[in-house]
């Protein structure tokens, strides 16, 4: 009977000593995890806020140098479109929802469809000297990327308890989303237009 219960709670005293390391080992793996995903935070949107900055001075970009045309008389885009790669940042991307992680790592795609667009727009729409179709095109493809960039910066840090980032007096975000707005009213314009015959009036 004696050595029954010895066997008892030797088996006891293993489980539990089990038990404490896997929760030990938990406690310990949850808060590497937590702090991955604090530093992933800082370091992606960081990299995903200066994106959007630099999104807003494409969408800002009128193809004008100084308020002057080229020595042609031409607009032509003053501002290269920025690039996005996440891959070189050194994260843990694993630290982080798939559904916060997916739409982050996709951006490099979403860029590249946005200037084959663009591309297009400009071979075989757009004409001199104000290539009205390409700017459009550029301001609306990157106020759009610029807007999601910067929706996904906020929710990372809101994920893992980082406070938003103050606005300023000069809303960015806000300028972007105006002059989204503002193309696709003028789209359906035009659409309404074309589909009732009175033709499809220049951009402006």
């Amino acid at each position: 009977m004696n050595g029954w219960i010895s066997a008892l709670f030797g088996l006891i005293g293993v489980t539990l000593g089990a038990a404490l390391t896997y929760l030990r080992e938990y406690v310990t793996q949850q808060k590497r995890e937590k702090k991955d995903a604090a530093y992933l935070a800082v370091v992606v949107a960081g990299a995903l806020d200066r994106f959007s900055a630099e999104c807003v001075r494409v969408v800002a970009d009128d193809g004008l140098s100084r308020g002057q045309r080229d020595e042609s008389g031409f607009l032509s885009a003053q501002v290269k479109t920025p690039t996005f790669q996440p891959e070189p940042l050194g994260v843990d991307w694993k630290s982080v929802p798939a559904d916060l992680m997916y739409p982050i790592l996709d951006l490099p795609y979403r860029i590249e469809m946005a200037n084959r667009k663009i591309h297009d727009t400009a071979e075989y729409q757009a004409e001199p000297p104000d290539y009205d179709e390409f700017f459009e095109d550029r301001q609306f493809e990157y106020a759009v990327l610029g807007l999601d960039a910067s929706a996904l910066a906020t929710k990372l840090r809101r994920h893992v308890g980082f406070p938003d980032r103050p606005t300023s007096q000069w809303d960015p975000l806000a300028y972007m989303a105006d002059v989204k707005s503002k193309i696709e009213e003028a789209r359906e314009e035009r659409a309404r237009r074309h589909a009732s015959g009175l033709g499809v009036p220049a951009l402006s």
